[in-house]
C-alpha cells in the first residue's frame, strides 16, 4: 500500500467511504457514513487495523454488508 487509498461503497441513501493508511509498519482503516442530508461526521463511524492489507480490506467489507446491506 502507498500513502492511503480509498475504497467507497454506494448503498441505498448512504456513501460509505473507507480510508485505508499506514502509520509506521501498522495498517489501519476508518470508515465514514455520507448519508444524504446530513452534514458529515468528523469522527470516524468505525476504526480497523489488520496484519496485512488484505486483511484490513476484507474486514472492512465484512462491516460495510452487515451494518449497510446491499437492497435488491
Amino acid at each position: 500500500m502507498k500513502t492511503g487509498r480509498l475504497l467507497k461503497f454506494e448503498r441505498e441513501g448512504v456513501s460509505v467511504q473507507a480510508y485505508f493508511y499506514r502509520e509506521g509498519k501498522a495498517l489501519h482503516a476508518s470508515v465514514f457514513a455520507l448519508e444524504v442530508g446530513r452534514a458529515p461526521a468528523a469522527d470516524p463511524l468505525a476504526r480497523f487495523s489488520a496484519e496485512s492489507d488484505l486483511e484490513l480490506e476484507r474486514v472492512v467489507r465484512a462491516f460495510v454488508d452487515e451494518r449497510f446491506p446491499r437492497r435488491a
